[in-house]
This record gives structure tokens, sequence and C-alpha cells, in this order.
């Protein structure tokens, strides 16, 4: 089972770019279980790959802050930077440095608090394989072999 955390609280997040308007998927877990997860589409027609890609860690961003709250608060876990897993190296840039990438300029500013969040350290976007991003299985049709790997990935 895929976790540098296995106790931990982390976050996966992907997009489907392949037609249309793509679809935002994540995953939130803790103790390598599935806690929070989302599929949907997004409500923007992304230019780029590396837009659609940042538009759905911006959604993942927004929930694991939430869950970041509620752990701390109800269950008083000392939290470190939550790491958010993206397997698009250009969205892994941006999200540390919005300014890396002249090309992007064009990406909604409303997603950009998830800069705010890095430069703050609650949260860290860092990059994973698609072949071990859980949070596929929420994006697109997947074939037996890695479907049933990432469900047993969630914990079910």
């Amino acid at each position: 089972m895929y976790s540098t955390l296995k106790e931990g609280l982390y976050a996966l997040s992907d997009s489907d770019w392949s037609s249309g308007k793509a679809i935002s998927g994540y995953v939130i877990m803790l103790a390598c279980g599935a806690i929070i997860w989302g599929s949907k589409k997004q409500p923007v027609t992304s230019l780029s790959s590396t837009e659609a890609e940042y538009y759905a860690a911006s959604a993942c961003g927004a929930e694991t802050i939430a869950t970041r709250h509620l752990v701390a608060d109800d269950l008083g876990m000392q939290l470190t930077s939550t790491p958010i897993y993206v397997d698009n190296s250009a969205c892994v840039s941006l999200a540390k440095d919005f300014n890396s990438c002249k090309r992007a300029k064009h990406i909604n500013r409303r997603v950009n608090f998830l800069n705010d969040y890095t430069e703050s350290g609650d949260v860290e976007v860092l990059s994973i394989s698609t072949h071990d991003n859980t949070s596929d299985i929420f994006t697109k049709p997947l074939g037996k072999i890695k479907f049933m790997k990432f469900r047993v990935s969630l914990g079910m």
C-alpha cells in the first residue's frame, strides 16, 4: 500500500483533461484510510493539463485545510505540513511559486490560495507518479488491475 506517512494526514489530487471540462478528483487519507474524497466536473474549461491539475489541487487544498482544522481541533493531533501529492510536475512548480511559469498567467487567480497555504507551511505540494496516484480512481474509468490496486489503497 502506498503511503510515506502511515499514520499521518496526506492528500492525493488528480484531474482528467481528456474532453471538454476536466474532472477533478481527490482523496484525503488518515491512518491509511480514506476519510474524505470527491470527484467533480470543473466549472471552467481548462486551456492546459497543468491548469486542470492546478484547479484539482486547489480543490483538494481547500478540503485539506478544512480537514487539518478538524483533525487539530477535535482530535488534538499535532500536524506538520500536510503533503498533497500531484502527478503533474508543472502543477507542483506552480504551487510552490506561481510566477515560475510565464505561460500560466491565464489560470484563474481564485485558485491561487494554494500558494498562500504552501508559503505558510500548512500544505506542501509534492510530485507523485501517475501509477501511484490513488485519486486517479475518481477521475476516469480504470482497468481492473489498476482499479483493484487503488481500491485497496483507499482501505476498502
